[in-house]
């Protein structure tokens, strides 16, 4: 997982409204964490507000010789039709859907043009969709996540590495928070220090640090 988050720890200033965090230094970080992966992972909310491309480009701006898979993780209905991703064609998409995930007629979400679409188990949340992508080979995946699906990749204890890129600004209160919604400790005066600080660097105006899962070393 990378994020890019303000000093004060908020990954967008605004409901709603795209929001440029990190500078050259933090793009240059998400640039070579997309040519490792095998997927870059994004949610369909981020789809929606940020309408990213999830490329990788070289230092001129060109598209990069290999592209990794494209995916949108979504919980009821498609992503909007004219995200970038969608209409774009620089690199291949994978739509993720619940199985049940259908529009009000009842017929499945509309498409254009037509991803690949996987179907995963919706009562496994994010687990269900990780395992629809392990089923087709994949084994690296880079998840760039907006606050729902931050929290719901924590609550599944799904993240092996985080890659945290802060700039040197604040938010405030009306900035959206890292994580959405409540997460439980085993002991409310304890933090549940679940990963561990493996690397920290600067990268341009950014300070950038790498995260491991504890029990996993």
């Amino acid at each position: 997982v990378k994020v890019a988050v303000t000093l004060d720890g908020k990954l967008a200033l605004a409901p709603g409204v795209r929001s440029v965090i990190s500078g050259a230094g933090g793009a240059e970080i998400t640039r070579r964490l997309r040519a490792a992966a095998d997927v870059v992972l994004a949610g369909c909310s981020t789809a929606a507000v940020d309408d990213p491309s999830l490329t990788v480009r070289d230092s001129d701006g060109s598209l990069a010789p290999r592209q990794p898979v494209r995916a949108i993780l979504c919980r009821s209905s498609a992503p909007p039709a004219g995200s970038r991703l969608l209409t774009d064609g620089a690199a291949p998409i994978v739509v993720l859907l619940p199985h049940r995930a259908v529009t009000g007629d009842g017929t499945p979400p509309p498409l254009a043009p037509p991803p690949r679409v996987l179907r995963y188990d919706a009562e496994r949340g994010v687990d269900g969709a990780l395992a629809a992508l392990a089923a087709h080979g994949v084994t690296r995946v880079l998840v760039e996540p907006g606050p729902r699906l931050f929290a719901s990749l924590w609550r599944a204890d799904a993240i092996d590495e985080l890659v945290v890129v802060m700039a040197g600004g604040v938010g405030g209160a009306d900035a959206l928070a890292l994580v959405a919604g409540r997460v439980e400790h085993d002991d409310p005066a304890r933090l549940d220090a679940r990963m561990r600080a493996v690397e920290a660097g600067i990268a341009g105006d950014d300070a950038v640090t790498v995260w491991r899962r504890r029990e996993r070393e």
